[in-house]
């Protein structure tokens, strides 16, 4: 998975907020230590819960993006983004599955995902037009996100041709290796024990090129919970995109 920078964002001085608890004294509340989840599994046979694929599925995340341009503008903001399953077709290869972006009640990406019992793979993505008019694009061939069965420790590799993270068509790298499971906290106050999939690799467009690396956290039943990305783009743009969960609706 990767993620286009939203370069419209509006510039300004961020205004921060800092409370100060008042008074030391002792109140004799002994905080207690917050229970651990239940360590991620993945059941053999049900690996497609890693990103439940069903119609009306959604997940909101905040997302927080620092970034810089060549001028030395800076695009920072932090704002919230929606992914939707629109449409699931099933097909010979499995369930396809069309996901929309969408900020502030405008869809910024619709992308397609085949998952079946071989793994998760995206099938395109979109580019996007300053008047918000969007172009597939399919990824030829489709990316490899997650291999079933999820072994710790596996490693693969993909080139192709595919959207890169400043909103263009060109050829994208990746290498891909699943962690050991990681305890990470999410938007909605709730921490989640999760599979990491951490991925690096280089993209060059006709404008743009450089190198990135990602790192996905999905939890059975739920999805995709927390993301992060850095992308460092030649006389382009250098910055980080932080993903995390505020609420979802998985059937």
């Amino acid at each position: 998975m990767r993620m286009r920078y939203v370069k419209e964002l509006a510039l300004g001085a961020l205004t921060l907020s800092v409370l100060s608890g008042c008074g030391s004294g002792s109140t004799g509340y002994v905080p207690q230590q917050a229970k651990e989840p239940p360590k991620a599994t993945v059941e053999a046979g049900k690996e497609t819960n890693l990103y439940p694929m069903t119609e009306g599925n959604q997940w909101t995340y905040s997302v927080e993006q620092r970034a810089q341009n060549a001028q030395g503008q800076q695009l920072n903001g932090d704002f919230e983004i929606t992914f939707k399953v629109v449409k699931v077709e099933e097909t010979p290869n499995g369930k396809v599955g069309t996901v929309e972006l969408s900020k502030d009640g405008n869809v910024t990406d619709r992308q397609k995902w085949l998952v079946n019992d071989k793994g998760m793979y995206q099938l395109s993505a979109s580019t996007s037009t300053k008047e918000g008019v969007l172009t597939e694009v399919m990824f030829s061939p489709m990316q490899t996100s997650i291999k079933f069965p999820v072994k710790v420790g596996e490693k693969y590799k993909w080139e192709g041709t595919a959207t890169t993270m400043l909103n263009e068509v060109g050829k994208v790298t990746a290498e891909s290796e699943v962690l050991e499971t990681q305890i990470v906290d999410t938007d909605q106050g709730k921490r989640f024990s999760t599979i990491p999939i951490v991925t690096s690799g280089t993209f060059a467009g006709k404008n743009s090129k450089g190198t990135y690396g990602a790192t996905s956290w999905y939890s059975p039943n739920v999805g995709l919970v927390r993301y992060r990305q850095e992308v460092l783009a030649a006389n382009q743009i250098a910055g980080v995109l932080t993903f995390r969960l505020k609420a979802y609706v998985v059937k």
